[in-house]
C-alpha cells in the first residue's frame, strides 16, 4: 500500500510540476530541464564512486585471501614433511575454501568494473548533452533579445503604440524562435523521463551476488587429494 501511494505521489508532483513549468517562460523552462540533468550527472557520479569504494574493499580482501593461501600452502608442506597427514589435509582444505571465496571476490570485482565503466559512460553522454543544450539555450535566448531589440527600434522609428501594428517580419522571427524553444523543451523533458528510467534500472541493478555454496564433500575431498599428491611429487 506504501509503495502505491509513494506512486502517486510521484505522478502527481511530476503533473503538478509540469502545469507549473508551463506557466514558465520557454528560456526558464529550458534552463530547469538543464539544472534536472546536472543533478543527473552528480548522481551518476556519487553512484560511480561507491562502487569505486567498494570494489576496492573488495581488491582489499582478496590481497588478504593471497596470503592466508600462501600460508595454508606452506602448513600443508611443512605438516606433510612431519607425516602428520591429519594436519596437512586441514590445511588444504582451508586452502581450498580460500581460493573459492577468492574466485567468487574476483567475478564481484569485475562485475563492478562493468558498472562503474557503464556509470562514467552514461554521465559523460549526460553533460556533453547539457552542453549542447546550454550552447542552444544561450543561441536562442540571444536570437530572442535580438528580435525584441529588433521590434522595439521598429515601434520607435515608426512611433507605433504597444497595441499597433507590429513588422510581420519580426513577429516571424519571433514566433520562429519560440518555437523552437518549445521543440527543445519537448526533447529535454523526453530525454530527463529516459535518464530517470534508466536510473532506475540501474540502481536496481547494483547488487553483489552472495556467495556461492561450498563445494560437495566428494569434491573436496577429491580436491584434498589432488593437493596432497602434488605435495607430494614436489617433495620428492
Amino acid at each position: 500500500m506504501a509503495g502505491i501511494l509513494e506512486r502517486l505521489g510521484r505522478i502527481w508532483r511530476q503533473r503538478w510540476g509540469r502545469k507549473a513549468r508551463q506557466a514558465q517562460s520557454p528560456l526558464q523552462v529550458l534552463q530547469h530541464h538543464l539544472d534536472e540533468m546536472a543533478r543527473s550527472a552528480d548522481a551518476l557520479k556519487q553512484s560511480s564512486l561507491k562502487l569505486g569504494q567498494m570494489q576496492g574493499e573488495l581488491r582489499r580482501r582478496l590481497h588478504q585471501l593471497d596470503r592466508l593461501i600462501q600460508r595454508y600452502d606452506e602448513q600443508a608442506r611443512k605438516a606433510y614433511k612431519l607425516k602428520q597427514l591429519d594436519l596437512a589435509e586441514l590445511a588444504i582444505r582451508e586452502k581450498l575454501k580460500n581460493q573459492a571465496e577468492q574466485r567468487h571476490l574476483q567475478d564481484d570485482i569485475d562485475e563492478l568494473g562493468v558498472q562503474i565503466t557503464s556509470l562514467e559512460a552514461r554521465k559523460e553522454g549526460l553533460i556533453n548533452r547539457m552542453e549542447i543544450y546550454q550552447t542552444k539555450r544561450e543561441e536562442l535566448e540571444l536570437r530572442l533579445s535580438a528580435s525584441r531589440a529588433q521590434l522595439r527600434a521598429g515601434e520607435v522609428s515608426l512611433g507605433l503604440s504597444e497595441g499597433s501594428l507590429m513588422l510581420e517580419e519580426v513577429k516571424e522571427a519571433l514566433a520562429q524562435a519560440e518555437q523552437e524553444i518549445q521543440a527543445m523543451q519537448a526533447r529535454v523533458e523526453a530525454t530527463r523521463e529516459l535518464e530517470q528510467e534508466r536510473r532506475r534500472q540501474a540502481l536496481a541493478n547494483i547488487e553483489l551476488e552472495p556467495a556461492a555454496g561450498q563445494s560437495s564433500q566428494a569434491e573436496e575431498q577429491s580436491a584434498v587429494s589432488r593437493e596432497l599428491e602434488r605435495i607430494k611429487r614436489e617433495l620428492g
